[in-house]
C-alpha cells in the first residue's frame, strides 16, 4: 500500500474576526442553502481585507488504527476577500478553493510537520478534495456574520460550504488602530466535516481516515 494517503479536507472559513477565540456551542442543525449565486454588496465605510496579506489555514489530522501510516496536512488561502462593517454589525468573506494550497513546505515547518509529498502527490491531494466539495458547482466557501456585539465581543456566522449551511456563535478579539480602526483579525475554531455532509476519506474498511473534526486558523489583515 502506498504511504501517501490522499486526504480529503474542508477548507473552510470561519468568521470575520478574532485575536483570541473561544468555541461556543452549535446554535443549529445543518440545513440546506445555496447561496453562491449572490454576491453580497460591499457597505460604504466598510473595511475592506488586504488578501495579499491575508492568510487561512485549515489543519487536517487523520484517525483510525492505522493512521500511522498516513498524513497529516496543511490547506492554506491565500485568496481572502471580504469585509466587515462595524456600523451595521455586519461581515462577509469567501475563498475560492481551486486557488487553494496544499502542504506549502514554509507551513509545514511552522507546524513542526515533514514535507513528505512530491509535487503531483499534492497536487493529487487537492484534485481528491475538489471532488468531494463539489468545486465544480460550489467553488467557494462563504461566511456571513449577521451580527457583531462588540460588548460581549461575540459574533454570530453562518457558513456555507457546498450547499450546507451552518451557525455557530463565536467569541472573538479584535486588534485595532489608534484611530479605532480595525486592522487585523486573528483566530481559530475548530468544524466538523460531517455538520457539511462532507464524508471523511476512508481506507481499508474505515481503518485508516481523515479524522471528522479540523481545525482553522485566520490571520486576515484590513486595507
Amino acid at each position: 500500500m502506498r504511504k501517501n494517503i490522499q486526504w480529503v479536507l474542508l477548507p473552510l472559513l470561519t468568521i470575520m474576526v478574532a485575536c483570541t477565540i473561544n468555541q461556543a456551542p452549535e446554535t443549529t442543525s445543518p440545513i440546506k442553502q445555496n447561496l453562491f449565486s449572490d454576491n453580497l454588496k460591499i457597505p460604504s465605510g466598510a473595511s475592506l481585507i488586504n488578501s495579499e496579506k491575508s492568510l487561512l489555514t485549515v489543519h487536517v489530522n487523520k484517525a483510525g488504527l492505522l493512521s500511522f501510516i498516513g498524513h497529516q496536512h496543511i490547506v492554506a488561502s491565500r485568496d481572502l476577500n471580504g469585509w466587515v462593517d462595524e456600523v451595521k454589525n455586519q461581515g462577509y468573506f469567501s475563498f475560492d478553493i481551486a486557488k487553494m494550497t496544499v502542504d506549502e513546505p514554509a507551513l509545514l515547518k511552522s507546524n513542526l510537520l515533514p514535507d513528505e509529498l512530491n509535487a503531483s502527490e499534492k497536487e493529487a491531494t487537492k484534485q481528491n478534495m475538489m471532488k468531494m466539495l463539489d468545486a465544480k458547482n460550489f467553488p467557494d466557501v462563504r461566511v456571513l456574520v449577521t451580527s457583531f456585539d462588540q460588548t460581549k465581543s461575540m459574533i454570530h456566522a453562518k457558513i456555507i460550504v457546498k450547499d450546507q449551511m451552518i451557525e455557530r456563535d463565536l467569541l472573538v478579539k479584535v486588534t485595532r488602530s489608534a484611530n479605532n480602526k480595525i486592522t487585523n483579525l486573528t483566530g481559530e475554531t475548530r468544524l466538523k466535516l460531517l455538520d457539511f455532509a462532507v464524508e471523511p476519506f476512508s481506507a481499508l474498511a474505515g481503518l485508516l481516515s481523515v479524522n471528522n473534526e479540523i481545525s482553522i486558523e485566520w490571520n486576515l489583515t484590513f486595507k
